[in-house]
């Protein structure tokens, strides 16, 4: 059995939330490594918020049915195209964003 050190074992989610808890885990490592090897990059800063707020909009959004019926499924077709999709969750990544 993994440790909890083990990258590995952070990353064995089994819901919404613990994928959630993932993204906020890299993050903040993503944010660690930017102060002591990074400079305090920017790029790095951007990379790490938007991966804590992906965790958020999917914990928040996965069983969404007007989601659902916007991206599809492996059996229906979603009323948005890739560029629409993709958009879509850009934008409820940056409507996250405090500033």
């Amino acid at each position: 059995m993994a440790g909890e050190d083990d990258p590995k074992a952070r990353l064995d989610f089994q819901s919404p939330h613990e994928l959630r808890l993932a993204c906020r885990a890299l993050a903040g490592r993503l944010h660690y490594i930017n102060r002591v090897a990074a400079s305090e990059s920017v790029f790095y800063i951007e990379v790490a918020r938007t991966l804590e707020y992906l965790g958020a909009v999917f914990e928040e959004n996965h069983d969404n049915p007007e989601i659902r019926a916007a991206f599809g499924d492996g059996y229906t077709k979603g009323s948005l195209s890739r560029e629409e999709r993709r958009a879509w969750l850009f934008k409820m990544i940056e409507d996250r964003n405090p500033g």
